[in-house]
């Protein structure tokens, strides 16, 4: 059962991450690196949603072959290895000069697979048994078993061998010191190949294992295997999709930042709101985009304090600053807290019916004119503001 889950789980995001890299592909037919990656990805949802018992019990019913699955998570690893090799290598250097490289990857692959489907057909396996147990049954009955396995492990593993010191050496180089995102994915892209390289070299282990009758090793090398294998998931994904999410995370970043600006804002939006509702605007089709409902909460704010500001007053703000100065506040902390509580105090006058005298103010305020211009200035002072008006308003 915990197995079933683990393939299906991994099963799942591959499956995600070649459905968002083919929607890219159908936009640009002539890639070679998306179709390498749809390839490689499809490749390893095959073996990881034939990988649990259940799935491999599946395939073998639906084929009416016994032990079939095994042949096909065989070759089709085999495959995968290959492509996320070429892959690296369209990575690394122009298709030019690629392409040659991969040519003799594909012929490799395709001689390899041959010879598994040839030994395989030679094998008799006439009883089906999962990949967990069925190395330790046949290969002691089928010596030409162990060779099947020799011809699956070790192309496999020397994929992943080149595939890790590849992308290990070249996130080192110079050549991307002006491509943070390309290196960080070809480090992430090595690391997944280490742990492809512990799961294929566990693997290889067994079977060696099992030829010299080693069974007691054969459970906690499983064990071990698996987890090797789980590991690799999330960084195989992770390295896929830095490249192209690397600029999306950005922006998701900006619009996380600006959701956390506009609830720390929304306390002090909201307090002002009486003293001018109806300059409160929200774009129809934008009440979920945090950097307009931010900016019009600046934009509302400073609306607000040009309309308070003939109300502050000199002894307002002699009381907020000693109040600041025995919390231990300075700089533009002291500042916000005097804007809090000029904005305070006034607010509360316009509400008992105050309005601005006509012939002038007692207070000027002296601060450059804020109209939204410089947003990310704006915003960290409205927000300075609002947390002194939270905190400290009360006193007043």
């Amino acid at each position: 059962m915990v197995l079933n889950v683990v393939f299906a789980s991994s099963t799942l995001i591959y499956l995600a991450i070649f459905l968002y890299k083919f929607n890219h592909l159908r936009a640009d037919w002539c890639n070679p690196i998306l179709w390498t990656m749809c390839i490689g990805c499809l490749l390893f949802v095959i073996p990881r949603a034939a990988g649990g018992p259940a799935g491999q019990h599946f395939i073998n019913e639906v084929a009416g072959v016994p032990n079939i699955a095994i042949l096909l998570m065989s070759t089709v690893h085999n495959g995968a290895s290959a492509a996320f090799v070429s892959l690296a290598l369209f990575w690394r250097y122009p298709m030019q000069t690629a392409w040659p490289r991969v040519r003799w990857i594909i012929a490799a692959c395709a001689l390899n697979v041959a010879i598994l489907v040839t030994l395989f057909a030679m094998l008799d396996v006439p009883e089906e048994r999962v990949s967990q147990n069925f190395a330790s049954y046949y290969i002691p009955k089928q010596p030409l078993l162990f060779v099947f396995y020799l011809f699956y492990s070790v192309p496999t593993l020397a994929g992943f061998v080149m595939l890790s010191i590849w992308c290990l050496a070249w996130a080192r180089t110079e050549d991307y010191a002006n491509l943070p995102r390309l290196r960080r994915a070809l480090s992430l892209y090595g690391w997944a190949g280490i742990f492809m390289c512990v799961f294929q070299a566990g693997q290889l282990g067994i079977f060696i294992a099992m030829k010299f009758s080693a069974y007691s090793l054969e459970n906690v090398m499983q064990t071990f295997i698996i987890v090797a294998g789980q590991l690799s998931v999330p960084m195989l994904a992770a390295a896929l999709l830095v490249p192209w999410w690397g600029p999306r995370w950005e922006l998701f970043r900006d619009w996380t930042k600006r959701w956390h600006a506009f609830l720390a804002l929304r306390s002090l939006h909201r307090a002002l709101h009486p003293v001018g509702p109806a300059s409160v605007i929200v774009a129809q089709d934008k009440k979920l985009n945090p950097h307009h409902r931010v900016r019009r909460m600046v934009i509302e704010l400073n609306d607000w304090s040009q309309a308070l500001a003939p109300l502050f007053n000199s002894t307002t703000q002699e009381q907020a600053e000693s109040h600041g100065r025995k919390a231990g506040l300075t700089g533009t902390k002291l500042a916000a807290l005097v804007q809090a509580v000029q904005l305070h105090t006034a607010k509360l006058a316009w509400q008992q019916g105050t309005r601005p005298p006509g012939n002038g103010m007692e207070y000027q305020h002296d601060e450059e004119p804020r109209d939204g211009t410089g947003i990310d200035e704006e915003i960290t002072w409205w927000i300075q503001v609002a947390r002194a008006y939270k905190d400290h308003c009360r006193v007043f």
